[in-house]
């Protein structure tokens, strides 16, 4: 059976509680003032850096896909895709499965229509089958 926290204990948690509160309020209302200074002096500009921050994923996302399109057109390039090219498309894969949230299906539709062609559509139905 563990003790009653002290008075002191209780004491420095609830001044580290007060003071996490106190800097989250903080940093609302800054944002919130700087926001607002912000519109004052270029009310299209602030706009649109919030519609990017808001669109943040997505961009991320498109930006991931575009990397897998410059690979294959490297790989063309270089006469069709080899072991080299595999690291590369392996991060984009892993970070459109970690930070995207792609799951296993749309990662193998994606990349074997990549490295395979137009016409590939594997899905995981094809691989247990084999």
């Amino acid at each position: 059976m563990t003790k009653k926290p002290s008075r002191l204990y209780r004491l420095v948690l609830w001044i580290s509680e007060k003071g996490l509160a106190d800097i989250e309020s903080f940093q609302t209302r800054f944002t919130l003032a700087a926001r607002a200074v912000l519109a004052k002096i270029d009310k299209e500009r602030l706009e649109h850096d919030v519609a990017v921050g808001d669109q943040w994923e997505e961009l991320v996302e498109l930006e991931l896909l575009k990397s897998t399109m410059l690979v294959k057109e490297i790989a063309e390039k270089d006469g069709g895709f080899s072991e080299e090219h595999g690291p590369a498309l392996e991060i984009a894969a892993n970070a459109l499965y970690e930070h995207c949230g792609w799951d296993d299906e749309d990662i193998t539709d994606w990349f074997g229509g990549l490295v395979m062609g137009e016409g590939f559509e594997m899905g995981w139905e094809d691989i247990e089958d084999e």
